[in-house]
C-alpha cells in the first residue's frame, strides 16, 4: 500500500510573534500533523537544539583606560617597555562610580546582533567619553554589521572631568565559554595580553517550551495525529523564526551525516 511521505504532510506555521519592552522576542509555532509518539521526539530534539546549538555574539575581552584632561594616562609602563593596565578585575577607577568588575559585568550583559553571515574573525569595538557623563551601549563604536539590541544598556557613570575609553573584542560562538578556557585561547594571541577577560555567553535563546496535542484528522484507524505547539523566547539578537529554522537545519545536517556514514 502506498503511504505518502511524512515531509509532504508535515507543516510548520508561526501563529504568533511579538517583541517585549526589553527587546526580547517571542514566537509560537504549530508543527504537525505527526504520527502518535513522534511529537515528543520532534519537540524535545528541537528544544535541546535551540538551547545548545544556536550561535550568537558576545564581548569576551575588554581593555579599560582613563586619562586626565591633561593627557596623563592611568596606564603604567613595565621594564619590558610593554604597556600593562593598572586596573585588574577588582580595581576601583578614580572618577568612575563602578568598579572594574561591575563594568565587565555590564559589558557582558550587552546583547549584540550580526547581520553578516561571514564572521570568521574576531571583531573590535571601542568607546571614548569625556566626563562627567553616563556611559551606555549606545556609545560603543562597532563594525557596520554588528548592532546593539538595547542601546540604553548601562555601562558606567563618570563623575569627574576626565577621558574614559574602552576597547572590546567581540567573538562568535555557541554555548558558554568560561574564563579558564578564554585564558587558554588568549595565550595564543599576543596582541590581547593587556585585555581583561569576560565570561562569554553566546546563547541567544532564553527559553523554549513545547506542548503536544492529540487530534483526529479523518475517519480512518490512523487518523489520530499529534500537533506540537512550540514556544521560543530569544534575547532579541535573533528572531524566533530564524532560530527555529537554524535548529531544523542543524538537525537535518546531523542526521544526514549519520546516514551518509552508515554501513548497510
Amino acid at each position: 500500500m502506498y503511504q505518502p511521505k511524512l515531509s509532504k504532510l508535515l507543516t510548520i506555521e508561526c501563529i504568533e510573534h511579538k517583541v517585549s519592552e526589553a527587546n526580547s522576542r517571542y514566537g509560537r509555532f504549530k508543527i504537525g500533523p505527526l504520527n502518535t509518539g513522534q511529537g515528543i521526539t520532534v519537540g524535545n530534539s528541537l528544544r535541546r537544539t535551540l538551547l545548545s546549538d544556536i550561535t550568537g555574539l558576545a564581548i569576551t575581552n575588554a581593555k579599560i583606560n582613563v586619562e586626565n584632561i591633561s593627557g596623563i594616562s592611568e596606564l603604567v609602563e613595565s621594564d619590558s617597555e610593554l604597556i600593562i593596565p593598572k586596573f585588574h578585575e577588582f580595581s576601583t577607577i578614580p572618577g568612575v562610580r563602578e568598579s572594574v568588575l561591575e563594568i565587565l559585568l555590564n559589558l557582558k550583559n550587552i546583547i549584540l546582533s550580526d547581520n553578516s553571515t561571514d564572521f570568521a574573525e574576531d571583531q573590535l569595538g571601542s568607546l571614548q567619553c569625556t566626563g562627567p557623563c553616563q556611559i551606555t551601549a549606545r556609545d560603543l563604536i562597532l563594525p557596520e554589521t554588528i548592532k546593539v539590541v538595547d542601546p540604553d544598556q548601562y555601562i558606567a557613570t563618570m563623575v569627574s572631568n576626565q577621558i574614559f575609553s574602552i576597547k572590546v573584542i567581540i567573538k562568535h560562538g555557541r554555548g558558554v565559554t568560561e574564563i579558564p578556557v578564554q585564558l587558554d585561547l588568549k595565550t595564543q594571541q599576543k596582541d590581547c595580553f593587556d585585555f581583561l577577560t569576560i565570561d562569554a555567553t553566546y546563547i541567544p535563546i532564553k527559553k523554549v517550551n513545547y506542548t503536544i496535542e492529540e487530534k483526529f484528522l479523518g475517519d480512518g484507524i490512523d487518523s489520530l495525529k499529534e500537533l506540537i505547539t512550540l514556544e521560543v523566547w530569544t534575547n532579541g539578537s535573533v528572531k524566533p523564526q530564524k532560530a527555529v529554522s537554524s535548529a531544523i537545519n542543524t538537525l537535518v545536517d546531523l542526521y544526514l551525516s549519520i546516514q551518509n556514514t552508515m554501513v548497510v
